[in-house]
């Protein structure tokens, strides 16, 4: 909700308010709140004033304060860099089920396999 319109609603609370002593407290606060609402929007617009437009720049990490354009440069670098790490794990995976699906050799005995060892190992 905007302030403008509690502003509004707060003022027409204390018109409405009937003139009787015994709500003099509910007058008090209404008239603080009202004080503070205008504190908060002289106190906003002075920041509005004050502080530049850092919105259109960004912080990017281990790089510093980016312009939108860098900003965005950086983040398809980083796309790019991600895609091709993701290609080279996609391409680990199909080797990796490329090979379990290879048939076993015929040498399924101890023996063989021990045979074939000693063979490779001399």
């Amino acid at each position: 909700m905007e302030i403008g319109k509690t502003q509004n609603y707060l003022v027409n609370a204390l018109r409405n308010l009937p003139s009787d002593n015994a709500l003099s407290e509910v007058r008090h606060h209404l008239l603080q709140a009202m004080r503070k609402m205008e504190h908060v929007s002289k106190k906003r617009m002075r920041k509005g004033n004050q502080q530049p437009q850092t919105n259109q720049w960004q912080y990017i990490p281990n790089y510093g304060m980016a312009s939108p354009q860098q900003a965005a440069r950086v983040i398809e670098n980083l796309d790019q860099m991600i895609s091709q790490e993701k290609a080279k794990l996609e391409n680990i995976v199909q080797d990796r089920q490329d090979k379990d699906k290879k048939p076993i050799d015929k040498k399924s005995t101890d023996y063989d396999m021990i045979v074939d060892w000693t063979n490779n190992h001399k």
